[in-house]
């Protein structure tokens, strides 16, 4: 049942700030200053959440506000999918309707004390202040639905994590609070190295509306480390049941080798052990980014784009049939979770007393550079292996989407269209925790700008030269897709803007990728400067240099074969 309130009747009014009561007895005159400030530990019953400005400023609002009065078990659209993952994560949830969905909608309210030029995005920052159980867990999103359809399954949804409780980042709580970006029915703007607020076209053809989804659920696991393990493991056996290729690939799948295998459809990825390998054979191997896996970050290499001989060929045959390799491996790996040095304790162990023969080359995507780039100087993979040369993709040197207050939510958001259907469980997972605990993951921490183990990795001198060649991608209007177009109707683009204020593919910025290693044996080539999103080098379509499709399979081929 919906709850409708004239915003005068909900309003708490204090000398310093006001903001909105959201709940069943919302209306009521009878809360005092001293009930929201020790809410974080004494319930507060009567309500479920609270609305008003971030930086705590008065509210100035008219209009009404629909919201939930004791929530929904029935999930319909997006939301229906994301309660299947919540549920395929945590054991503790036994089915979809132990999970309780609300919303606030905020399509209604005409906020009149908007700055319209913004230096910061706090600027235009929010904050809803969830109550809740100490045993309960909670995930909120900001949900865009077209007008006409408050229940689609393609409308696009805004992760907001929540602000830490304590330095433990325990769950001794009764209140969560999430400040999140909102943009006011109006639209975002770039002029002049400024961004603003200006009013919506007339003339917009697919208008959609704003709700703030809040689903709550049983999970008494409070630690973040202890829990994503728990969820990575309950994932991975929810995705071996899928049908469709690659959902069983979880963003923080186990460890383990794979090796590419022709077939006439173009080929495919396979698990194998280190006995599988010849020693003997010019080999290439793959390293995939965050929150990725082989598949997610390689399959696009393995559709059947070159006729030779009136057959269809997919790359990494082209590269076997002329000879440039004689086989393909590839290394699965935790990315968020583990750090840099334990992939490659585990890449070492997983190889065992294999020794190759041949020098090796490397492809990396996103932060599978610094695991590369740890290789090359690193004295037990050198007696295993020498490197040749490495042709990175967006090298992650830094993101400094990370390191912005709200940017690592736009970042985790970015994954649903990057990841498996249960690599998003993870993220999904992760986004339950609060922001300052999320970045204390070590695969994540050391692509933080300011990560000391980022700066040790950039230091590093390979122990024989190596050649490198970085991708270097920068986001550009003629990328522009469906849902791209989407997204910057939301003004992402602008957003990015201000966490960067340089190029960037929407998670690291050109001078990042830009970086390179400072040691005398690592040698460079002239860096391939492209338009291309992050994760979308592979895609025949997207990437483009000078107007024109970009050839990223032909600079990749010609690196490997000058």
């Amino acid at each position: 049942m919906a709850l409708n309130f004239d915003l005068n009747e909900i309003t708490f009014e204090h000398e310093e700030y006001s903001f909105l009561k959201i709940g069943k007895e919302a209306d009521s005159k009878e809360f005092t200053v001293k009930d929201f400030q020790n809410c974080k530990y004494k319930k507060i019953n009567q309500l479920w959440g609270t609305l008003g400005w971030a930086n705590d400023k008065h509210l100035s609002a008219t209009g009404s506000l629909k919201c939930s009065k004791n929530g929904n078990r029935r999930h319909k659209g997006v939301t229906a999918e994301i309660a299947e993952l919540l549920t395929a994560q945590n054991v503790e949830i036994d089915k979809t309707s132990d999970i309780k969905e609300r919303f606030i909608d905020l399509s209604d309210i005409e906020f009149h004390n908007v700055p319209k030029d913004i230096s910061n995005e706090e600027d235009i920052q929010l904050r809803f202040d969830l109550f809740l159980e100490k045993e309960e867990g909670a995930l909120v999103y900001l949900q865009e639905n077209p007008a006409d359809d408050m229940h689609s399954k393609d409308a696009e949804i805004i992760l907001i994590t929540p602000e830490s409780t304590d330095k433990n980042f325990s769950q001794n709580r009764y209140s969560l609070s999430y400040r999140f970006t909102y943009t006011f029915d109006k639209e975002l703007n770039y002029k002049n190295e400024k961004v603003y607020l200006t009013e919506k076209s007339t003339k917009d053809k697919n208008p959609t509306k704003f709700v703030l989804k809040v689903l709550t659920f049983i999970r008494n696991e409070g630690d973040i480390k202890r829990y994503t393990v728990k969820s990575s493991k309950n994932l991975n056996k929810f995705g071996a049941g899928l049908a469709h290729k690659g959902l069983n690939k979880v963003g923080e799948k186990k460890y383990g080798l794979c090796k590419f295998i022709s077939s006439a459809t173009g080929g495919s990825f396979e698990d194998i052990s280190a006995s599988k390998i010849d020693s003997e054979k010019k080999t290439l191997l793959l390293i995939h980014g965050t929150f990725s896996t082989v598949d997610g970050s390689f399959s696009e290499l393995l559709e059947p784009l070159y006729a030779v001989n009136g057959t269809k060929i997919s790359f990494m045959q082209r590269l076997i049939d002329n000879g440039t390799f004689e086989q393909v491996i590839a290394f699965n790996h935790p990315t968020a979770s583990h750090s840099v040095d334990e992939n490659v304790t585990w890449l070492l162990d997983l190889l065992g007393e294999t020794s190759f023969k041949h020098p090796i080359d490397i492809i990396t995507t996103s932060r599978g550079a610094l695991v590369a780039e740890v290789l090359t100087a690193h004295k037990e993979a050198f007696g295993k292996f020498r490197i040749n040369k490495v042709l990175t993709f967006a090298p992650a040197h830094g993101s400094d989407l990370l390191k912005v207050a709200k940017g690592l939510d736009r970042f985790l958001s970015l994954m649903k269209k990057a990841t498996s259907k249960t690599g998003w469980g993870y993220v999904l997972a992760i986004a339950q925790f609060s922001i300052n605990a999320i970045r204390t993951q070590p695969g994540l921490e050391v692509m933080m700008p300011d990560s000391p183990t980022l700066k040790k990795i950039l230091i590093l001198n390979p122990i024989k030269v190596v050649y490198f060649k970085a991708m270097v991608g920068d986001y550009d209007g003629v990328l522009v897709d469906k849902w791209i177009k989407r997204k910057l109707a939301n003004g992402l683009d602008k957003l990015l803007w201000l966490a960067f204020k340089s190029e960037n593919d929407w998670v690291i910025g050109a001078p990042e990728q830009r970086k390179q290693l400072n040691g005398s044996n690592a040698r460079y080539h002239s860096n391939f400067e492209y338009k291309c999103i992050h994760g979308k080098q592979f895609d025949p379509n997207h990437p483009k240099k000078n107007g024109q499709p970009a050839n990223v399979r032909d600079v990749m081929f010609n690196f490997f074969n000058s």
